[in-house]
């Protein structure tokens, strides 16, 4: 009977050993896939950070180039905007019919505007195109090969 003791208290104890080893190879396994998993993961994280990078410096470069655009204001008034039309020289580009006539001159002061951080749009004014630009709540109307500026009225908000 002893014996049967013996043998009985050796057997669990293999049991209980072996049932530690497959707790113990599972948890080697799942270590083994979470290994896999963080050495996938770290890679994205290298790939993202270049990508990050990649944009950071494409930001930059579009900053630098467009930043005037996210500083662009309204004109103080209008005698400001007259200064202004007065030290530009769209005024006095030649007159070209077809090639360099009213719809170039608008784009051209207005990109002249920009740059030099005003707000100014084109009007579609019939078959002519001027200029407009908004000073408070009023709105005018800009000959941009005159350096014409005309009061078009007021906007109510």
């Amino acid at each position: 009977m002893r014996i049967l003791i013996i043998i009985f208290c050796l057997s669990f104890l293999l049991l209980s050993g072996c049932v530690s080893q497959a707790k113990y190879d599972g948890i080697e396994a799942e270590r083994d896939t979470l290994l896999e998993e963080n050495q996938a993961l770290t890679q994205d994280k290298l790939e993202l950070q270049q990508e990050l990078d990649a944009l950071q410096g494409e930001h930059a470069t579009l900053q630098e180039k467009y930043g005037k655009v996210s500083n662009l204001r309204e004109f103080k008034d209008a005698s400001e905007l007259r200064l202004w039309l007065s030290l530009d020289d769209t005024d006095k580009m030649e007159f070209i019919e077809n090639t360099q006539d009213c719809d170039d001159s608008s784009r051209i002061l207005m990109l002249n505007a920009f740059q030099d951080g005003y707000i100014l749009a084109i009007l579609v004014d019939g078959e002519h195109i001027k200029n407009v630009t908004f000073i408070g709540d009023e709105v005018y109307l800009i000959e941009p090969q005159t350096d014409g500026v005309e009061f078009g009225g007021f906007i109510w908000e």
